[in-house]
This record gives C-alpha cells, structure tokens and sequence, in this order.
C-alpha cells in the first residue's frame, strides 16, 4: 500500500523524480510512464484499475516526475528539464502523441527519434 505512493506524495508537496531502475527493470521509460498512469504491469497485473489505483498520476504529472522532477532534485532546472530556449536540448521523440494515446498503445508505441546536445543523433523519419 505504501509503495509507489505517487499521488500521496505528489499531492503532499514532494517532487517525483522518475528513471528507469535500470537494470532490474527495463530501461524504456515508456513502461515506467505506463506504471504511473495505469497502476498496472505490461502484462495487465494490477487489475482494471491498477494496483492502488488511487495513486495513479496524470500523463502530464508523469511526464513532470520523468523531466522536470530530476532536473529540480539535481538543483539544474534552469539547464534542463524542459523545452526551454537556452537549455539544454536533449529530446526523445515518439511515433505517436503520448499525451492523446490509449494507456494500451503506450506498449506499441516506438521512438521515432532522439536529439542529445541540440543534434539529432537518430530518426526514422
């Protein structure tokens, strides 16, 4: 019950800051945004409504926990952590709106490609 706690926390005032568990888990962050906002393993597990579904999170606060929360927690928010002219400029670009998706499609959904220091460094495109 207290594990993975993320609504609890986030409503409570504390900063998530999301990564991989790399390697125990995968280091897809798709699985992991997945998880947040579903509450549920890959395979389903968890349920309809997810393990403890009340602390599911939204698409924007997961994507908040995977950008700006570690850029805060590492005290280089005004480097990093979002799009921002001046900051650094490390981007993965997907194949599809993450943000208008069906949880399920999270799982198909494939990087289409990746820009680290301001240049493009992969692309299907």
């Amino acid at each position: 019950k207290y594990s993975y706690a993320w609504r609890t926390m986030l409503d409570s005032g504390a900063v998530l800051a999301f990564g991989s568990d790399s390697p125990v888990e995968p280091i897809e962050p798709l699985y992991g945004i997945h998880a947040a906002v579903t509450r549920q393993r890959l395979d389903g597990s968890g349920g309809p409504d997810g393990w403890y579904g009340e602390q599911k999170l939204t698409m924007a606060e997961t994507i908040h926990a995977f950008t700006m929360g570690p850029a805060i927690t590492c005290s280089q928010e005004v480097r990093q952590g979002s799009l921002t002219p001046g900051k650094l400029a490390d981007i993965t670009i997907y194949d599809r709106n993450i943000f208008e998706v069906s949880h399920d499609e999270l799982k198909e959904t494939k990087i289409a490609g990746t820009i680290v220091g301001g240049k493009v460094r992969y692309r299907t495109w």
